[in-house]
């Protein structure tokens, strides 16, 4: 039987770096009843992971996400505005099936984020021949605590270079509070995001496998 060629990421001694971009779509409304609202969003994350055998890997995540974007108005009153996260990611990948060229992998990840909002609006004043008041306004909340689980699919397209897709779905705990007297928060919510991707992987050596250490300890 042909000896299967050297791989560091699938034997468990690879250091990977991976950027992945996609969407992600949030499930239910705000916290607002606003009157018209957008659920969709983009996803970047960038990782850095690290194979510790041929069926487990450990890895820190950065998300930036956007949570959609939220409008109401009543009379000359008026507000829009646009959510977003920031997120730690400590995540693990169980690897249940490994081919030469082809991975599957469970993502599981735990985390604390910050969200952000911009507003922009129009308030009325009294008397009304003032007019209209235009106002714009930032603001931020945190940390809220989130839960993650996917699955996954990655493609070796050379020595050192994975392709993957990724689908995830998300539950993160964030206010629904007005933030900083500028607008209410997101509340808690949950999405499904799909995303794609890059790993490049470097070769830390055959010592850093956790068979390598089990097999270490057993000499002594």
């Amino acid at each position: 039987m042909p000896k299967r060629e050297y791989d560091a990421w699938r034997d468990g001694h690879g250091l990977g770096i991976e950027g992945t971009f996609g969407f992600g779509a949030r499930i239910g409304s705000f916290n607002d009843g606003f009157g018209d609202e957008e659920h969709f969003g983009t996803d970047l994350q960038l990782g850095l992971w690290l194979g510790l055998s041929s069926t487990w890997a450990f890895g820190l995540e950065y998300e930036h996400a956007g949570l959609g974007k939220a409008t109401s108005s009543s009379g000359l009153n008026s507000v829009s505005v646009e959510y977003d996260v920031d997120y730690l990611w400590l995540g693990a990948r169980a690897y249940f099936y490994r081919a030469d060229s082809f991975d599957l992998f469970l993502n599981l990840r735990a985390g604390l984020g910050w969200q952000s909002l911009d507003a922009t609006g129009t308030r009325e004043q009294l008397p009304t021949t003032v007019g209209i008041d235009v106002f714009a306004c930032s603001a931020s909340a945190g940390p809220g605590f989130g839960l993650g689980a996917g699955f996954g699919a990655a493609y070796r397209a050379s020595k050192n270079v994975l392709v993957h897709a990724r689908v995830d779905g998300v539950g993160r705990q964030q206010s629904g509070d007005v933030l900083d007297g500028c607008a209410g928060g997101s509340g808690d919510v949950t999405s499904v995001n799909v995303g794609a991707g890059l790993m490049y992987v470097f070769d830390l050596g055959t010592g850093a496998s956790m068979a390598s250490v089990r097999r270490s300890r057993a000499e002594f």
